[in-house]
């Protein structure tokens, strides 16, 4: 059976086939590399990514000074489904030669970690040039920052690597067989690097419920204080505020249903709503 392959395996591939990839999985891979996944439109964060590019990588080059080289796409004749495709080579103070990877993130929160998918895509394209380290260059851009990070050549997990990608290859892509994909599946994350408009809006809200939480806490307290002062100064009005007393009768519906638990029960009307909660008010 021939196998007709669309697309080969890039840098972004290796860490779904390794199985150690958040966002993919090796059946993900399989049916892109036979077209048999649909094609993934360039949404506008993709393009501007795609765009800001060539300015992060300047950036990188005017801070540290080295000198910034145009990438390219790397082949070999001996590894023809692979392909390794530079974004930038870098040259150091002692003319020593490094691969550039950039990265745009629209995250408010910059990573410290580096994702195992970035040290993958890195060490494979390590691999093909043979080269000894890199840099993973990353700009975070609601915050307008450029991080960096030097990533050595690790030889025993491109070892690895090589070892995960041919069984792919000749396990499932040459004889066409998908692979099987373990219960974990993938966890979809509303990750930096796919930029959704989902993972937008969910970072937009954890700031302004972050904002809200501390706000609220700062003018609960102003206000107890504020009460305090005015009630025992006997003031009822101080510039633009009012202090006064309001007593309020509650229909007590817990005792109510506890009482009278069938007439409660002729009374209730159900009703349906979504509420959005938090695990945490820190920015994920």
């Amino acid at each position: 059976m021939e196998t007709k392959i669309v697309t080969r395996i890039g840098g972004t591939f290796i860490a779904p086939i390794m199985g150690i990839s958040k966002y993919m999985t090796k059946l993900d891979v399989y049916n892109q590399m036979l077209g048999l996944a649909p094609t993934i439109e360039e949404n506008k964060y993709m393009k501007a990514g795609r765009y800001f590019e060539d300015a992060v990588a300047q950036m990188f080059g005017e801070e540290t000074g080295y000198k910034i080289l145009k990438g390219r796409k790397l082949e070999k004749k001996k590894r023809p489904y692979e392909v390794a495709a530079i974004d930038r080579f870098g040259v150091d103070q002692y003319d020593r030669k490094f691969v550039i990877e950039v990265k745009t993130s629209s995250s408010w929160k910059v990573q410290s970690e580096i994702p195992q998918e970035y040290y993958a895509q890195i060490q494979h394209y390590l691999d093909f040039t043979g080269l000894d380290f890199a840099y993973l260059v990353r700009y975070f851009m609601p915050r307008l920052e450029l991080v960096y990070d030097r990533i050595e050549r690790d030889d025993e997990f491109i070892s690895k690597k090589n070892k995960a990608v041919k069984d792919f290859i000749e396990n499932h892509l040459i004889p066409q067989i998908p692979p099987v994909v373990e219960e974990e599946v993938k966890v979809i994350e509303t990750a930096v690097e796919y930029n959704s408009e989902l993972n937008d809006l969910v970072e937009e809200y954890v700031r302004l419920k972050t904002e809200e939480n501390t706000l609220k806490s700062k003018l609960d307290d102003i206000s107890d204080k504020l009460k305090n002062m005015m009630i025992n100064n006997n003031l009822t009005e101080y510039k633009n505020i009012t202090c006064t007393k309001t007593v309020t009768e509650r229909f007590d519906t817990t005792k109510f249903k506890k009482d009278n638990p069938a007439l409660y029960s002729a009374y209730v009307k159900p009703s349906e709503y979504y509420t959005l909660k938090l695990k945490s008010y820190k920015l994920i």
